[in-house]
């Protein structure tokens, strides 16, 4: 008897390399082992590539909102009507020295004691 190693038949196929058929079953576990890993680590470095696209775009929509926030001004005004067809006759900015101040406070102290006033039935 020769040297070599004892090839299992059933599991080896038949167009291997002599070589090959030298190494036995652990050549076939080793890579095996190998191409597991290589993939693994391919799939990894998906994975951390779309981690890393995910916070960056995370992070520059986070900045754009930051920097657009302080641009939003709210500049509330009066706008007041004379009549029913709701025919706008004056507009004005809502401030402490506006002319209409008296007409604002008596329009909300109407509303509140309209609304205090009201009875709701339960149904």
């Amino acid at each position: 008897m020769n040297n070599k190693k004892n090839i299992d038949k059933k599991t080896m196929p038949n167009n291997i390399h002599p070589q090959q058929q030298q190494l036995g079953n652990d050549y076939y576990v080793n890579r095996h082992k190998k191409s597991k890993k290589n993939y693994y680590k391919w799939l990894s470095r998906f994975f951390m590539f779309i981690a890393f696209i995910s916070i960056t775009l995370t992070s520059v929509s986070s900045l754009a909102i930051l920097k657009l926030a302080p641009s939003i001004a709210v500049d509330p005004f009066l706008i007041t009507n004379q009549n029913e067809t709701k025919e706008i006759v004056r507009v004005e900015p809502i401030t402490k020295n506006m002319a209409s101040v008296e007409q604002l406070k008596e329009m909300f102290i109407r509303y509140y004691v309209i609304t205090r006033n009201t009875i709701i039935n339960d149904d």
